[in-house]
């Protein structure tokens, strides 16, 4: 399995043996999507329940075609509330309803029909597909990448207007920048700009 979630034995806010088994994992959440770099998961088996708040966090989801997903928690009379945080922007109401009212499992194919994922891949395929989007992030300039990340987490937080007022800005710090000069610079001049290896 990629992650089956909760150790439903021992599960989250249980003390046992004296420690609170408490876990944090809006904090995990967070910090993949507040991660600087690009997160790519890399789904190569199950995935249920919690372990879909890694997907929902993830900047790219490549999967594998034939592997199971399911928001479970229903089934055992419980809710997936704090993945929900992360899952429904993919998933979207429509899509989210069903899967959190019902539990079904649906397929790493399915899973990009929905959105909930980029690409499904035979399993043999999975190691290159994922260095194929590590290429491809590869070939932005460092800072554009770091920033197109934020951009893409802020601007969904905003009216159009404050949208306009944000990004104009922004756009502007990074044009103006050494990186965008260079890139700029590397497009006119036909080459490949200093960060492409």
């Amino acid at each position: 399995a990629f992650c089956a979630g909760a150790d439903l034995k021992n599960p989250p806010g249980q003390v046992v043996d004296g420690q609170s088994r408490a876990i944090a994992y809006p904090d995990v959440l967070s910090s993949i999507m507040d991660s600087p770099k690009p997160v790519i998961a890399a789904i190569n088996g199950a995935a249920f329940a919690g372990g879909l708040g890694l997907v929902g966090a993830a900047d790219i989801v490549v999967t594998v075609e034939d592997v199971q997903f399911s928001f479970s928690e229903v089934r055992i009379g419980v809710i997936p509330a704090v993945i929900s945080v992360v899952c429904l922007p993919k998933l979207g109401t429509h899509h989210g309803m069903k899967l959190f009212l019902t539990g079904e499992r649906f397929t790493g194919a399915q899973a990009v029909e929905m959105g909930f994922a980029h690409r499904a891949v035979p399993a043999d395929d999975l190691a290159d597909a994922v260095q194929e989007e590590i290429d491809a992030i590869n070939l932005g300039g460092p800072i554009a990448v770091q920033e197109a990340k934020k951009l893409v987490r802020r601007v969904s937080q905003l009216s159009i207007e404050e949208g306009f007022a944000e990004t104009g800005p922004w756009s502007r710090s990074l044009y103006e920048s050494e990186e965008g000069q260079e890139g700029m610079a590397a497009f006119r001049e036909k080459r490949k700009p200093d960060w492409v290896k």
